[in-house]
């Protein structure tokens, strides 16, 4: 169901002769039809197993880090402010969409607790942020791997580029309040805070005369377990071309790639204590 959704929404943005505004509001509800054929897969199924419950926290609007915000407002024919709040929510979907079958994911995007009240706020006012360095690397534009050496010289560059930069900004929680408060209207086993998003040009002299270059998506994420002490943490990203300038096409075909990675991150750091459980 999910691919055939895919499809029309490829077949949407193909087609030249439908206006951006009607394109924009479809592409919202192609983005609410994917979470309705998620939900719909994982309660189709006769077998259970139990799955970790996560509990997706979207960052806060201002931990957008991009240069390009006015780029991709004038190819997405959305205002920069409309830019900035699909950046939000096609994370936070993108990146729920693609728990998979080890894991139980919802977000708490536009959610509210059984009083009526946005949990969003009490989350901002009781966790802390800080950067932090990470240990790891990524290796190709839709991996991150520390083991794999063969790398172009062009990969290699834009690697050493990030790798300046490579600090992740972690967040931990300052007030215990929230994990109880949490537990009590959204019960979960796990928290994963997306605390960033940047937008990042890798261009050198070289690249910029000739009018090329590579731009890089980077999302800082932590996953606290249930009692708010942190379990795993950094970054996931993925390269994609300087003429693709759509945010509802970098949400559809981009951010998956780093949702897929955070997620098989967190499997990693997960499993260990299952086991020990």
């Amino acid at each position: 169901m999910r691919k055939k959704i895919w499809h029309c929404f490829n077949v949407l943005w193909s087609d030249n002769s439908i206006p951006p505004n009607v394109k924009k509001s479809n592409s919202i509800s192609f983005l609410l039809l994917l979470c309705a054929a998620r939900l719909f897969s994982q309660t189709g199924d006769s077998s259970w197993v139990y799955k970790p419950k996560v509990l997706v926290i979207p960052y806060e609007e201002v931990m957008l880090v991009s240069d390009i915000t006015n780029e991709l407002a004038e190819g997405s024919g959305m205002s920069p402010f409309d830019v900035k709040s699909a950046c939000r929510s096609g994370l936070t979907i993108a990146i729920t969409d693609e728990a998979d079958e080890r894991f139980e994911a919802t977000h708490l995007l536009s959610t509210i607790d059984s009083l009526g009240q946005s949990p969003l706020q009490k989350v901002f006012f009781s966790i802390s942020r800080s950067y932090q360095a990470i240990p790891t690397v990524a290796t190709s534009s839709k991996r991150t791997d520390s083991t794999n050496t063969r790398l172009s010289a062009e990969e290699k560059m834009n690697h050493r580029f990030l790798d300046k930069m490579e600090r992740h900004l972690a967040a931990t929680v300052q007030d215990t309040a929230l994990v109880t408060y949490l537990h009590r209207h959204f019960n979960f086993d796990f928290l994963l805070l997306i605390n960033q998003l940047d937008f990042i040009q890798t261009d050198d002299a070289l690249t910029k005369a000739a009018g090329k270059g590579e731009r890089w998506i980077r999302v800082h994420y932590t996953l606290l377990n249930s009692t708010g002490k942190n379990v795993s943490g950094g970054i996931a990203r993925c390269s994609f071309p300087k003429e693709k300038n759509n945010i509802w096409e970098l949400a559809l075909m981009e951010f998956p790639t780093c949702g897929e990675q955070i997620w098989q991150k967190l499997s990693d750091a997960i499993q260990p204590l299952q086991i020990s459980e």
